[in-house]
């Protein structure tokens, strides 16, 4: 994942690989964060089904939630890497460099995967 416009966290470092999202249920992506405010993330993704919504939550100490934001994914065929998609909280979220934050995915899409 990546902050809007920096270097933040990346989802992808395999590029060859994809995770089911349903087969996971609830995959979560930790992070600690290098900035202050966090307010959008990129991942890497592909959708073979229907398009359907998913929700991203960021949740910080003590698994807390944060913040969430559930999206459309429109249907978006597998390639090597996955496609970009941006995601925006509707505000910006305080972080604090020194603790662990976790970005978690949930959806009921079936054909839904992440590349790791």
């Amino acid at each position: 994942m990546f902050a809007h416009g920096t270097l933040f966290s990346e989802f992808a470092p395999d590029e060859g690989n994809a995770l089911n999202i349903f087969e996971l249920q609830t995959p979560a992506q930790p992070f600690y964060p290098p900035s202050d405010f966090l307010h959008g993330f990129d991942v890497w993704i592909a959708n073979t089904g229907s398009p359907g919504t998913v929700t991203f939550g960021l949740r910080g100490a003590n698994n807390i939630l944060l913040a969430s934001k559930t999206v459309t994914i429109p249907t978006i065929a597998h390639t090597y890497g996955g496609t970009r998609f941006h995601v925006d909280f509707d505000s910006n979220i305080p972080v604090d460099t020194a603790a662990l934050y976790k970005i978690y995915v949930t959806s009921a899409l079936p054909n839904l995967f992440l590349y790791n």
